[in-house]
Parts: structure tokens; sequence; C-alpha cells
């Protein structure tokens, strides 16, 4: 096993706090008892291209460390970083001498990885030992790590790092980055590692780093109570009694406690660093945690705003942080809040999941809008799709198994489930089925500006649902609940119509629960009931809102087992006719059900039944005395449909070349004297 070496960045990593403006006294005292402490490497500060002062640790001369550190104690080596970002210019460095730093550390970034491997060169020509800091390690794929290391290694440096900037990373995605560093540096090259605690991960990642017993020597990075940016480092007194205790280290810690009660907890107390949950929130949406100080200590705005702020901040911008960004981003995120969840209620359809939220995920996540998958799915695959997606980022898409009531026939109780569930948190649910995709992008702005007028319903649709039309109305009930029967009864049976106050679902729910008046299509009825005795404003809205979502696999679940013909013959009969006499006048022609896209007794509807063994004489009979009411086909051309083998019935409405259309209209002749019927 290598030689494990622990270095303390607290004079460096820890003046992000306080600007590097420890004191003069306290930079002197932190260097003479860490530099006996026994720690290996002992950080001092910054070099940059700015004014020196000898309160703080940043410098921009070699002589300034070296008077800091006279006499250098022969068991420590003693290092200073330099930002390629923001360099000392090269011309300003001085040769390498004895009484000065030994190592001098180089952050590089990827966009300027060339111009940081010519600097890092000159650095060595001038004689000092060279570690390399590539930051934010999680933007290099494994092939971009190798050819970085394989870069650096002809410079023969001290250390390469793994390097978690925003502490944003574990100990699963930051292993293989150790692995293919220890496969492809050169013997005699050090691997370090560099962490951030936003998660609470720095202790863990640099024990599992240690235990993979490298055979090359390692370098870990630590600070004084973590002191640093964002949630601070790897607490170096922690990490100090763990190799003590578990590799048999003699490091020092009470040297860490003094300084810390001297010169670390009054700055603390002013400004304090170390977990918080801005600094968790940044972390997980990958973001530079300058926003979450930003957001949380100075602005002290809510967890779920810094959270919803963050979730719309584009890729580029996650990584530089200004004020005036932060700022557009969360007057942004306030002016466009809409406190909305879309659940989609589905079973063993995860293709069509992994399409709906591929085609729709990253948009509602810039929207700050959750979408919940709610499955009852027979296997896993469902769930592992929408963890591919939280995995790439997708943090709004989350997965939740329903393993409630289903009695083979009606959904009322996953709908009932999913709106109970979900309301406490938030304003409005849209509940949508998996075939459609919701366009949010178009409608959003039309959308927060509907929440904002409180509508208890919303109802929305397609135009080339809704006679190619745009529109917008609004019906105040109970005096307009007859006309909004009329006009939109047949629509509220797609799930994806409506969009529902959480506060009125509630109230649908303890009014009226599933029963016979309104069994298999609870989310159908239970608003006509609700607004024909209470006050409610219902606007519809008709534009681009869906699309078809071409991966939701035709589903046949109503053609088969006679379903069809039970739901839109005797259920929607029976359940139309149990509403209250507000509603009589219109029912007579709201149960002849037909829209553009959805047809259930026309011809060809009756021929796919027919093919997926949902008709048969037997059910005619069974639900005859309703089927007059529902729709005008005659009976005569259900009994006519019913007697089509059932190869041909599918045979016929499978197909549509020439000669099968030709066949398939002739039959149609037939057996229907209205050419409309024949399949659209």
């Amino acid at each position: 096993m290598g030689n494990i070496r622990l270095l303390d960045c607290t004079l460096r990593d820890g003046g992000y706090i306080n600007d590097w403006k420890f004191g003069k006294e306290a930079i002197e005292e932190t260097i003479s008892k860490m530099s006996r402490s026994g720690i290996d490497i002992l950080e001092l500060g910054f070099l940059k291209d700015e004014p020196y002062k000898k309160s703080r640790t940043v410098f921009n001369s070699m002589k300034q460390i070296a008077e800091l550190i006279k006499p250098k104690n022969s068991a420590v080596q003693y290092a200073a970083m330099i930002e390629v970002v923001n360099p000392l210019p090269l011309d300003q460095l001085e040769e390498r001498d004895e009484d000065s730093a030994d190592i001098i550390r180089v952050i590089v970034w990827k966009r300027l990885l060339q111009e940081g491997y010519e600097y890092c060169k000159g650095v060595v020509e001038k004689g000092y030992r060279l570690c390399v800091q590539p930051a934010r390690v999680d933007q290099y794929s494994y092939d971009e790590f190798v050819e970085m290391v394989e870069l650096f290694n002809t410079l023969d440096p001290l250390a390469v790092y793994v390097v978690d900037s925003f502490g944003t990373q574990t100990k699963e995605t930051l292993l293989p980055y150790l692995r293919l560093a220890d496969e492809h540096l050169k013997l005699g090259v050090a691997v370090g590692y560099h962490g951030h605690n936003n998660m609470m991960q720095a202790f863990e990642t640099a024990e599992a780093f240690v235990n993979t017993h490298l055979e090359r020597d390692m370098i870990i990075d630590a600070s004084i109570y973590g002191m640093g940016r964002g949630a601070g480092n790897l607490n170096l007194e922690l990490f100090a009694k763990y190799m003590n205790e578990k590799l048999g280290r003699h490091y020092k810690i009470e040297p860490m406690l003094e300084l810390y009660d001297k010169y670390l907890k009054p700055v603390y107390e002013k400004c304090p660093w170390g977990y918080s949950l801005p600094y968790f929130l940044t972390a997980i949406h990958k973001c530079n945690p300058n926003y979450g100080s930003y957001y949380g200590q100075k602005l002290k705005i809510d967890a779920t705003d810094i959270d919803g702020t963050l979730k719309t901040l584009f890729d580029e911008d996650k990584i530089i942080f200004t004020k005036e960004k932060a700022d557009a981003y969360l007057k942004a995120y306030q002016k466009k809040r809409l406190n909305l969840a879309v659940i989609i209620p589905t079973c063993n359809r995860s293709k069509a999941v992994d399409n709906l939220l591929f085609q729709s995920a990253e948009k509602f996540r810039h929207y700050g809008i959750d979408v919940i998958i709610y499955d009852s799915s027979d296997d896993d695959r469902t769930e592992a799709v929408v963890q591919n997606f939280r995995i790439d980022g997708c943090k709004n898409v989350t997965y939740k198994r329903y393993e409630g009531k289903f009695d083979g026939f009606s959904l009322d109780d996953k709908v009932i489930s999913a709106y109970r569930e979900f309301a406490g948190q938030y304003e409005y649910l849209w509940l949508c089925r998996d075939g459609l995709i919701i366009t949010i992008d178009k409608i959003y702005d039309d959308l927060r500006r509907f929440a904002e007028e409180k509508y208890d319903f919303i109802i929305v649709d397609s135009a080339f649902r809704n006679e190619g039309e745009e529109a917008e109305k609004v019906y105040f009930c109970p005096e307009d609940c007859e006309a909004f029967f009329r006009e939109q009864a047949v629509r509220l049976v797609t799930l994806g119509t409506l969009i529902l106050s959480s506060r009125v679902a509630m109230e649908l729910i303890e009014q009226y629960p599933v029963s016979e008046e309104n069994y298999s299509l609870w989310q159908m009825a239970v608003p006509f009931h609700y607004c024909g005795e209470n006050p409610a404003s219902i606007l519809f809205y008709s534009n681009q809102v869906f699309s078809y979502n071409i991966a939701g696999t035709p589903n046949s679940f109503w053609n088969k087992a006679g379903k069809a013909m039970r739901q839109w013959a005797y259920c929607w009969h029976h359940v139309i006719n149990c509403l209250p006499p507000a509603y009589d006048a219109a029912k007579s022609d709201v149960l002849k059900i037909e829209m553009s896209d959805f047809h259930p007794f026309l011809v060809c509807s009756l021929l796919r039944m027919r093919g997926n063994g949902g008709l048969n004489v037997k059910l005619i009979r069974q639900y005859q005395d309703d089927l007059p009411y529902v729709c005008n086909t005659s009976l005569k051309k259900f009994y006519a449909a019913a007697l089509v083998p059932k190869p041909i019935a599918r045979y016929l409405t499978g197909h549509q070349n020439k000669k099968v259309f030709k066949v398939t209209k002739a039959f149609y002749d037939l057996i229907t004297d209205n050419e409309e019927e024949i399949c659209r």
C-alpha cells in the first residue's frame, strides 16, 4: 500500500469564507502549530496578481511565503495554489529556492485545458513540484479524463487530483476516476482527493479512497472544522483521527482544536459554513455552491423556493455564479411559479413512460413542475426508466408505486388515491394518461394565469379535438351547470383533460365516494354532482395542449372481455342518469358519446372489439336496452359485426393497404347506410 499523506488547506480553501483575512497573528500561529502537528503538506494560500497584505493569505511573491515559514520544518512540505483562470503571471513567479514553498497546486479548467497545461509546464520549469487540480472532475467523460491524465504525465507531477469542486459527487461516482488515474498515471505520481461536503459525503469518500489500498501514494485534502466554500471541506480533525486509528499515524489533534477555538470559531459564528439545505440543493442540481449561500444566507429564501429556482437553471449557468444571474433566475421563477404536479397513472407501459419523459421531463424541470409516475406495473421496468431520468438530472420526476385496490375494471380507486396522496403538496393536480404528451412550453404562461385566477376546475384540450378551434370559456356554477355538462361531459372522460384544484379534489373525495352512481367514471361524474350543488368556477381552455405519445402502444384494455360494452353502454348510461335533475334537459344529447378521436360504437370500433374478443351476441343481448340511448348504431349492425370471425375482424381493422380497404368498405356497405361510419 502506498503512502497516504494529509494536506491541510485551511488557510487557502477556508479563505473563501472570510476573503482570506485571517489576520497576521492567526496566519503565523496556524503555520507554526500545523507545521508541528504531523501534517504532511501545509497549504498556505493563493498566489495571485493582486496587492499583498500581511493579514491575508493571498500572495504575489514567493518571498512573502518564505518570510512566513522561516525557518522551514523539514518534516512538512509547504504548498501554494494558483488558479489558471486568474493566475500569477509566470514571469512574476520566482525560481524555486529552498526557503520558500515546495509545491504549487494549479487548478485547471476543462475549457482551458491547453492553457492550464502550458502554465503547469512553466511551474515545473521553475523547479516546483506540481499538483494538478482538474476542477469538477465529473464534467470529464472517462476517456477525456484519461486523456487529461496522460497529458499531464509528461510533466512528471507530484500528483494529479480527483476534485469534487461543487460537492455533487459520491464515492460511487468518484472511485472510477481514482481507478483510471491509478491505471494511467506514471509510476511515482500520486493521486489526490479534494472534496466538498454538500451532501455530507466527504469523509465517506475519503475513507473509500484510502481503502482501495493502492500501491500508489495518495494525498487527501482537509481543513480544520471543514472550513471552506459552500458546505465546506473534509474535516481535518476527523480524518486525522481516522488515520491515527486505522493507519497508525500520529497526527496531533490538539493544535487543530486550539486554532479553531482561538481564530476560526469567531469566523464561524459570524459567517457559518458546513452542511445546510441550500448547499445540499446546489449539490443535487450540480450547481456552484455560491447559489446556495446567496439564496440561503443572504436572501434567506425558503428551501423549496431555492430548489424550484435551481431546477430552472440552464447547464451553462450552473457553473459560473454571478449575483445578476442568480437574481434573474429567482425573479423568473417567482414570476413563473405554478404550484402544479402532473401525475401519470400507468401500468405495464414502460416504453410509453420512457418516451413521455424523453419528450417532456426537461421542459417540466425548466418550469419547476414535478412529474409523478403513479405506477401499478407487474415489474420494475417503469421504475428503472424513472430512475434513469433522475440520474440524468431530472430530479423533478419521481416514481410512486400504487398498491391499492383494482378490481380489473375501474380506475376510480387509483385516481382517488393519487389526489389524496398529493393534494397537500400542490395547489393544482393534473392527472394525465401516458398516451398523451403535454406540450407545457406552449401553454405554461396561460396555465399560470389561470392558476392566479384561482379556478376550481381547469378543463384543457387540444384544438384538434375541439373542431380545430382555440378557445377560452368560463362557467360559473350552479347557474351554468347545464351548459357545462352539455359541452364538457364527453371531453372529461379522457384522463388528462381535467386540472383540479387540490382543495376541490379533497372536497370531491369526501363528499362523493365511489358508489354505484359514479362507478368507473368517478372523475368525469363527480364534478357535475359538485357543480350542481356548490358555487364553482370552471375554465375551458383549448390550444396546443397535447401531442400523441407515439410510444404509447395501442391499448386494447377496453376492447377485451366485454369491457367497452360494459363501460360505454351500461356504466355511461347509468352514471349520466344518476346525475341531479339540473342536467335532465341535456342528458339525452350527452349520452350519444362521440368525439373526433373517440367513437366507441361506430362499425369500425365494433369490429375492433370483435377482433379483440370484446363483442359477441351474448354481450349485445346483455346491453341491448342501453345501446339505443348511447349511440345511433342500429342493433342489426352490432349483430352483423358480432358474427364476423375474429381473425377477419382483426385483419379488417389492422391493415391499411388499398385491397384491404376495398374489402372493408364493401363489408361496411352491407351493414351501414352512413358512409361517415367508415373507419376514420
